[in-house]
């Protein structure tokens, strides 16, 4: 027994002095220089106790471990040289007072959170022979307005931008074959998304991201209070308009045919025209806007009933008007001409006449009985007097009948002046007839009268 206890005491005592002789050495290949930056034997700087404000990493640093300056706020500038060829995630990551970078390293690739809520970060330099930006790279670095990315990048990583509020425009380089998802969301002041032109994958229209073939909207800046949608778009992609709380209203071009599930999330549009070629429109989360307008019979008018939202048709029918004459219609004549406007009284009113104050033309219907209107007249107001009826081209006079409340019909019809007046219009022969017997009576009482004065005087 006790030669076991013997045995296990030597064996614990050979372990921990393995253990000191490790960390010893482990030490002793750890070096700290005067500036606080602490490098292993392999080059790569693995900590830092230096006291902040502006620094450049040592030359003889090849690699960066991950989160080295995370989270110290000391830190207002750091230079990278050309010697580090690797990064490890979010190096920089919550350096809060962090105002400028400058990255000569010759890394491949710019690492995932690797300024992630530097807040203060608003001057960026990257070397020319970064290939890509990692997911959230630059995410909540609010005070970034500008940055220019290298023509070697070639992809963009989800949400790399995400909440820089401060960011106004950005160029996507002609190399970018990929932009992940959501990486300008957050971006409450950026107005232009710009693609270099020879850029295989997307395309630009008045400040908006598209594919190539400008057919589908990827990204509306999130800034713009005013867009106009490309006419070849097909689609209005998921999220494309995304917070866009500046925009109130928007007008889909006939292309469009796909409107994808919340592509209009959380946006401020609150008016919008959705044309007849759009077949498919699909649920769209935290949006209502207040009206839509478009087709009958179409999706926007389908999606508008089932989401109860106040819809405005755009072929709608226009309802015929009256018009002023006792609330009868105007009607056209077979010839083309429109029907006059004679004045027509039932005894008490006038209607149809306009007047300035003059007096009108009063005319009594009399109940199943035809009265005839010549040049009956209304006055304009200018005080001229317009006759009732209008001729047609073939000189025709056009006539208008309308129906009092008793049933008795007028009619108005245009004459023109006659040019030798006629006599005796409308006057009863037999008068003719009187005359003649009393002219003729007249004359016998004259002449017996003359002949008995003669005789006398004989």
């Amino acid at each position: 027994m006790k030669k076991k206890t013997r045995g296990f005491m030597l064996l614990l005592t050979v372990c921990v002095m393995a253990g000191i002789l490790f960390t010893v050495r482990a030490h002793a290949e750890n070096t700290t220089d005067e500036n606080g930056f602490t490098v292993d034997d392999s080059g790569t700087l693995v900590a830092y106790t230096g006291p902040g404000g502006s620094i450049t990493i040592p030359s003889n640093v090849t690699s960066i471990a991950g989160g080295v300056f995370a989270s110290n706020a000391s830190i207002s500038s750091v230079s990278i040289p050309a010697s580090v060829t690797s990064m490890g995630t979010a190096v920089f990551y919550d350096c809060t007072g962090l105002k400028s970078v400058s990255i000569d390293a010759n890394i491949g690739s710019l690492p995932a959170q690797t300024f992630y809520n530097c807040t203060s970060l608003s001057t960026v330099a990257l070397n020319s022979g970064i290939s890509s930006i990692g997911s959230q790279a630059f995410a909540e670095c609010r005070s970034l307005s500008s940055i220019s990315l290298p023509s070697s990048v070639t992809s963009i990583g989800d949400k790399a931008f995400y909440d820089c509020t401060g960011l106004s425009a950005i160029a996507v380089p002609g190399a970018v074959t990929t932009i992940g998802s959501g990486a300008f969301d957050g971006c409450t002041r950026l107005t232009s998304i710009s693609v270099s032109s020879g850029n295989s994958s997307y395309a630009s229209n008045d400040g908006c991201l598209y594919n190539q073939s400008v057919t589908r909207l990827i990204r509306c800046p999130q800034g713009k209070s005013s867009v106009s949608v490309a006419t070849t778009t097909q689609t209005i992609g998921s999220g494309s308009f995304d917070g866009c709380r500046s925009l109130s209203s928007i007008l889909l071009p006939e292309s469009v045919k796909t409107i994808e599930a919340n592509a209009f999330t959380g946006s401020g549009i609150s008016s919008i025209t959705i044309p007849a070629t759009t077949n498919t429109i699909s649920a769209q989360s935290n949006w209502k806007p207040a009206a839509i307008s478009g087709y009958i019979n179409s999706q926007a008018k389908k999606y508008a009933d089932a989401n109860g939202i106040t819809f405005h048709a755009l072929d709608a029918q226009q309802e015929p008007t009256e018009s002023g004459n006792d609330g009868s219609e105007s009607s056209e004549s077979g010839n083309g001409a429109n029907a006059s406007d004679a004045a027509v009284s039932d005894g008490s009113e006038n209607s149809g006449n306009e007047s300035d104050g003059n007096s009108s033309t009063n005319i009594t219907i009399i109940p199943g009985t035809t009265v005839p209107i010549v040049g009956a007249a209304t006055n304009d107001s200018s005080g001229a007097s317009e006759r009732a009826a209008a001729n047609d081209s073939s000189g025709a006079p056009e006539r208008a009948v309308i129906q009092d409340y008793a049933g008795a019909t007028v009619t108005s019809e245009a004459h023109e002046k006659d040019e030798t007046p006629k006599t005796g219009d409308g006057i009863n022969p037999a008068f003719y007839m009187c005359l003649a017997v009393l002219l003729a009576g007249v004359c016998c009482f004259l002449l017996r009268k003359k002949t008995v004065d003669s005789g006398q005087n004989n």
